[in-house]
């Protein structure tokens, strides 16, 4: 998906995906997430960072946040 720049003059940008997986109360959920995001996190890098050189910071991480 392409979308506008903002401001033509100014072309760093930024993205953050965030996928919901469910109640951070379900222990099983929450262990698996975090298992997934470490197998996840060299990847992603080596993807963004590394081959397609996308930029300074990519990152893979979960973020856990209550009601």
């Amino acid at each position: 998906m392409e979308l506008p720049v903002p401001n033509p003059d100014q072309v760093n940008s930024a993205i953050s995906y965030y996928c919901h997986s469910g109640n951070i109360s379900d222990a099983h959920l929450r262990t698996t997430t975090r298992l997934l995001s470490d197998l996840m996190k060299e990847p992603c890098f080596d993807m963004l960072r590394t081959k397609e050189q996308l930029g300074y910071c990519a990152s893979c991480s979960t973020w856990e946040m209550t009601e």
